[in-house]
């Protein structure tokens, strides 16, 4: 957005003022001419539509890097909700004042709501609940000064909720759980519903009966008996409703790339679409009033529709010649610093050693000991005739480790076996570090009910050479077992390479820590190395085995979901190999040379971009799905999955820069609404590292809302190579819009090569090359405005190539020949069409050229060679960008 700083102190300039515009509409609500916006990262927006051909920004409020859910109003109080990275999850305003609320209390990022997003909110009786990912949560807002968190249970990925007469409702995508909150402070699971959803829609009706998302629509649910919920109607609707706003009986559907719906709910049993219309990008919430709709838009911000011709004028409202306000905006309450913290010790000039010759928790001869009367520049040593390489001998500590707060300490077991273990502690880490220039090498840290090491600081060092040294793991640790992360690391130029981190020293075992490596608001952290024996093994955790929020984290040369040999996978339950998310940026997953390679496996997914605050992250030149060798599968579940998250890029066009993804059941997905330039190019999908196929089941799909994603590009180095899948390429739902794949490679024999379905539309395909097919190769169901021009086509029947169903591509008619002979080729279309003329030979089906037709369709051709005797098919994209199929082939006398 647009910033004020103070530039008076050059180094360190202070944030006066801020104000970004609203980037996206999230959620919305309205009272008395007002509209309360929550935006996404573009934090919460009011404006004064009272004329609402001309709606006034009146206040602003900055979430600070947190995700603007949800705002609701309630007894002159605005309640907001916010997650990602926000220090203030929920925020209480008082809106006596509308147009200009002022902030009264916040609940903080703290310990009470760890591990909570705060994705949607609803207020009943002095409490707000929150569906909170992994469980469901009640806040006393009473004191709006002081909110308080006051229960909370354990819920599977609730998305959102409502509450009415003490009974409060979450969804998830599989399922509702029904919560007794008659007594806030003992939250109580009654009962659960099964369904499925891609939507996170539910609201109550009245007290006993609620609507909610369910594929494909909508259902209907008695809840007059909590302990036994039931399904009383249903109606189908493609696409996934969001979020539902009731007015009486009708009911407003909110349905990302599918617009609005309007469903009549006069008969509970029997509910009604009304009506439906498009929106200009995807519809996420709504609010009707007056005959206006006003939308919450993933891509467009605020929206207002009204319905007819008739646009709104200035003088329609009794308050249009209200005078405008003055934006008020919040203002920087915490000073903006350019400088990071750096050491403050002295360089040192003298060594000192310590020499550890006891296995006991303290005294004399003890680690702790040595580390209680730190100096600057000590190295601690382990005696091998107490602490054997060939039995490893246990320090079970009694309590934590001193902070280790001098630089310039190693601390070297490499040539001994040293167990640091907490089993007999209730909290603590292994090893904490908050200063500089230290290192670790060749400890088993085991046990801990925190963190094997919390790593702060800067340019610090943990592991080594698993090659250098007698110890099991040489330089490299072991930090297995641990109650939280193996290692979290914080500060900035840390450095992690040689560990193994989740699995046990034989290195085919796991022992998990529940994630492995966390790299927290770092900067600069590189984890593994190029030369053998410096890459971390990050296998057999029970959640994540590396997950990153930091910026210009590089992470090469590991093997990530394998044992230590990179020939099978350690678990499969792990949920994510590598995640990106929550504000991370610039982070490089793998490089251009084999030593940069990663090779991630053999879990839930592989590689996942997450979270609408991370930005420009890459993904270059490993293999995921395979062993080793890139010749044999261990699959994800999901390759890469990019998942409300946008500007990243897989793959590239540098010697190098190419993933081998293959193996796995889906390749490359891009999910997730109100994120667009996600790019997939270069890459290997579906052959193994000898170029024999390797297929995914469905090597690439995007889906949900992604905007703008590009697969492939206009040169050889960009295009992928992709082989089969029972489908190549699937393009889902009506929120996809301008995605372009151009110049891949895409061979699949049994199956559909692309595949634009339930509304996928304004798509452009140019420039690919098909292979064979025993079916159809491009198909386009119910979307329309899907461009496929001057792409090559192996020969077979050229009916067989495109096919439109359901109103697909507007079923626009193939051209008609009417004259073909010599070079030159007429005929008949509709208006204005672009009719592009293929050459249908044996060896394939080539684009030869274009001629534009006339306002009657007309249309005539010049080739720039003699076409006698050639047969040749054709094709027409209309002036709204639908493409028809082929033609049947005409021989050129």
């Amino acid at each position: 957005g647009l910033l004020t700083l103070d530039l008076s102190k050059k180094t360190n300039p202070d944030l006066i003022c801020r104000w970004m515009p609203l980037l996206e509409g999230r959620r919305l609500t309205m009272q008395d001419g007002v509209c309360y916006v929550a935006g996404g990262l573009s934090g919460m927006h009011v404006f004064d539509v009272a004329n609402t051909a001309n709606p006034n920004e009146t206040y602003w409020y900055d979430t600070g890097g947190g995700y603007a859910n949800k705002v609701i109003l309630a007894y002159s109080k605005a309640y907001l909700s916010a997650h990602l990275a926000s220090n203030e999850p929920l925020v209480i305003f008082d809106s006596s004042n509308l147009i200009q609320p002022k902030k009264l209390g916040f609940v903080p990022n703290d310990e009470a709501v760890f591990n909570t997003a705060f994705r949607s909110i609803s207020y009943a009786d002095g409490m707000i609940y929150v569906p909170g990912e992994f469980h469901d949560m009640a806040v006393d807002v009473r004191d709006s000064a002081h909110p308080a968190v006051v229960g909370k249970t354990g819920m599977e990925n609730p998305v959102n909720g409502d509450c009415s007469a003490g009974l409060y409702i979450s969804t998830s995508s599989t399922q509702l759980q029904l919560i007794d909150v008659t007594d806030p402070m003992n939250l109580r699971l009654i009962s659960q519903l099964q369904k499925n959803s891609s939507g996170e829609a539910i609201r109550f009706i009245n007290p006993t009966t609620v609507i909610t998302s369910a594929d494909p629509g909508i259902w209907i649910v008695d809840v007059s008996d909590p302990q036994n919920p039931k399904r009383i109607a249903e109606l189908a609707i493609p696409g996934g409703v969001m979020d539902i706003f009731i007015d009486g009986t009708t009911a407003y559907l909110s349905n990302l790339g599918n617009g609005i719906q309007i469903v009549d709910l006069s008969d509970l049993n029997q509910p009604v679409l009304k009506d439906s219309f498009t929106t200009i990008g995807l519809a996420y919430d709504c609010f009707a009033k007056d005959g206006l709709i006003y939308v919450a838009d993933s891509f467009a911000g605020m929206t207002v529709y009204q319905k007819g011709d008739a646009q709104p004028k200035p003088g329609d409202s009794d308050a249009a010649n209200s005078a405008s306000n003055v934006l008020s905006v919040k203002t920087g309450e915490e000073p903006y610093s350019l400088n990071l913290m750096t050491s403050n010790q002295p360089t040192p000039t003298e060594v000192f050693n310590y020499i550890v010759t006891s296995a006991a928790d303290s005294g004399e001869g003890t680690l702790r000991y040595a580390l209680e009367r730190l100096d600057l520049n000590t190295t601690i040593t382990f005696d091998p005739a107490v602490f054997p390489v060939a039995k490893p001998v246990s320090i079970a500590l009694e309590s934590p480790l001193p902070e280790i707060s001098w630089d310039h300490l190693t601390i070297d077991a490499s040539n001994a076996g040293v167990i640091l273990d907490g089993s007999k502690l209730e909290n603590g880490n292994g090893l904490t570090v908050y200063s500089f220039y230290n290192r670790i090498m060749g400890l088993q840290i085991v046990n801990f009910p925190q963190h094997g090491i919390d790593l702060q600081g800067g340019s610090n060092v943990v592991g080594g050479s698993r090659n250098i040294g007698s110890g099991a793991l040489g330089q490299g640790n072991l930090l297995s077992g641990n109650g939280l992360y193996g290692i979290r690391v914080g500060g900035f130029d840390q450095t992690v390479l040689g560990n193994f981190v989740g699995i046990d020293i034989s290195g085919e075992k796991a022992m998990p820590n529940y994630d492995g490596i966390f790299v927290g608001e770092a900067l600069r952290v590189t984890v593994g190395g190029t030369v053998p024996g410096e890459g971390n093994v990050i296998s057999g955790n029970q959640f994540i085995n590396f997950d990153s929020w930091g910026d210009q984290t590089r992470v090469i040369g590991n093997l990530i979901g394998l044992n230590a040999k990179g020939t099978k996978a350690v678990v499969a339950e792990t949920s994510n190999n590598v995640v990106l998310e929550s504000n991370v940026m610039n982070n490089i997953i793998g490089g251009t040379t084999p030593g940069e390679r990663n090779v991630i496996s053999g879990a839930g997914i592989g590689v996942v971009f997450s979270d609408p605050n991370s930005y420009c992250c890459s993904v270059i030149g490993n293999y995921i799905g395979t062993d080793i060798t890139g010749t044999k599968s261990i699959p994800n579940h999901d390759g890469i999955t990019m998942w409300t998250s946008g500007n990243h890029r897989v793959g590239g066009t540098r010697a190098g820069e190419a993933n081998l993804i293959s193996g796995n059941l889906n390749g490359v997905q891009l999910n997730g609404y109100g994120v667009s330039d996600n790019i997939v190019l270069g890459n290997i999908i579906g052959y193994d590292a000898n170029g024999k196929p390797l297929p995914n089941e469905t090597p690439v799909s995007v889906n949900m809302g992604q905007k703008h994603a590009i697969i492939g590009g206009y040169t050889q180095q960009e295009g992928n190579r992709i082989y089969g899948g029972s489908i190549s390429m699937r393009i889902t739902n009506r929120g996809i819009q301008s995605c372009y794949i151009a110049g891949n490679d895409i061979d699949n024999p049994d199956g559909l090569a692309i595949y634009f379905e339930d509304g996928a539309n304004n798509n452009f395909v140019q420039g690919n090359t098909f292979g064979k097919s025993r079916g159809n190769i491009l198909r386009v169901d119910f979307g329309d405005g899907n461009m496929l021009r001057s792409n090559a086509f192996a020969g077979q029947k050229a009916q067989d190539i495109i096919l439109l169903l359901e109103g697909g591509n507007s079923e626009l008619a193939a051209p008609t020949i009417t004259s073909a002979t010599g070079t030159n080729v007429s005929g008949t279309t509709c208006a204005f069409g672009r009719v592009e003329v293929y050459l249908f030979e044996k060896t394939g089906i080539t684009s030869i050229g274009f001629v534009l037709a006339d306002q009657s369709g007309a249309f005539s051709f010049k080739g720039n060679a003699p076409l006698s005797g050639k047969q040749l098919v054709l094709l027409v994209t209309d002036v709204l960008s639908n493409t028809s199929m082929f033609s049947r082939p005409y021989t050129v006398s």
